[in-house]
């Protein structure tokens, strides 16, 4: 498989040495370019990214202060078109360390197979998934397929390999913060887009204590755009 014509893209805010730890096992896993974004961590971070730009492959971009992890995305997605043209696609990660690189990797390797966007989805059976992201998962997959026909195990992955062809068209969904991916997914369902899953490893560090998703305002913000 040509997982050296997938870049890796993880939006980072405030990340920890777990981010250092993620980046070495992608680079580690085949991977040759990997595209960081500083969604305005601010100075006290600057050592973290600093390492970041010692490591092979990595390409830093910096947003002086914070505009969300949709924003992240898409001024990633902007480099990838400018500065890329060769790739086959893109696969975005976490920088907490939930998303393991043989799991990167697989999800990539889906991709180029398939042709269509993967998304890496959580067992959410598994007994270390907390309460509040099983019983939220629950919901709205279930909202998914009620009211649009899509089958969705794991609405809030933000593993998803995206080929490069349908790039453009995904990066036009609205919202720069977690709304994003779920816009996202209506998007890809409007477009008739193909997509898959590929299962992944339920990762959950201190119960998801470092995860920046901020319950009830970013919940609110998903939940409109489905009663939109």
């Amino acid at each position: 498989m040509e997982i050296g014509k997938v870049s890796v893209i993880i939006p980072a805010y405030k990340p920890d040495d777990k981010l250092i730890a993620t980046l070495s096992g992608i680079i580690n896993s085949g991977f040759k370019d990997i595209i960081v974004v500083d969604d305005g961590s601010g100075e006290s971070f600057e050592p973290i990214f600093e390492k970041v730009k010692q490591l092979p492959a990595c390409t830093l971009l910096r947003h002086e202060v914070n505009r969300g992890k949709g924003a992240a995305l898409k001024t990633a997605f902007k480099y990838f078109s400018d500065n890329r043209k060769d790739m086959l696609g893109v696969v975005t990660a976490d920088a907490d360390g939930q998303h393991l690189a043989e799991d990167i990797k697989a999800v990539s390797e889906a991709m180029i197979a398939k042709k269509e966007v993967i998304l890496g989805v959580r067992d959410f059976s598994d007994p270390a998934v907390p309460a509040r992201s099983k019983s939220g998962n629950r919901i709205t997959s279930a909202v998914f397929k009620i009211f649009f026909g899509m089958k969705i195990s794991d609405t809030q992955t933000g593993l998803r390999a995206i080929p490069a062809e349908y790039l453009s068209d995904i990066a036009l969904a609205k919202g720069d913060r977690y709304e994003f991916e779920t816009n996202m997914l209506f998007l890809i369902n409007k477009r008739s887009i193909p997509m898959g899953e590929v299962k992944i490893a339920t990762v959950y560090i201190e119960e998801n204590r470092s995860s920046h998703f901020r319950v009830v305002r970013d919940s609110i913000r998903i939940y409109s755009l489905i009663i939109k």
